[in-house]
């Protein structure tokens, strides 16, 4: 913005163009704090009620998600699977919750 201002003061470019690319610039910083926005979770997510956090997940972007996930979670563990069968059991999967 600062090159766009030094242009104008100095005549080189029209000032109709240097507003446009103003403007330009503009609506894309707007864009991105909603997009920022839209993936941030507030500070405490114990500050959400579990109502409203049910009301709200379907809308969630995954990377939204994550970070509820990640605020809430302290780790997970798979155990190991037991020998001969190596499939997928749900048992084996323990959460820690902070």
């Amino acid at each position: 913005m600062a090159e766009l201002k030094e242009e104008l003061l100095d005549g080189d470019r029209p000032a109709r163009e240097i507003q446009e690319a103003i403007d330009t610039l503009n609506s894309r910083i707007s864009q991105a704090q909603r997009e920022m926005a839209e993936y941030g979770v507030r500070d405490r997510v114990l500050d959400v009620s579990a109502e409203e956090l049910r009301t709200a997940w379907e809308d969630y972007l995954p990377a939204r998600k994550q970070s509820v996930f990640r605020s809430l979670i302290k780790e997970i563990r798979i155990h190991p699977a037991v020998p001969p069968r190596n499939v997928f059991n749900p048992s084996r999967i323990e959460t820690r919750w902070k």
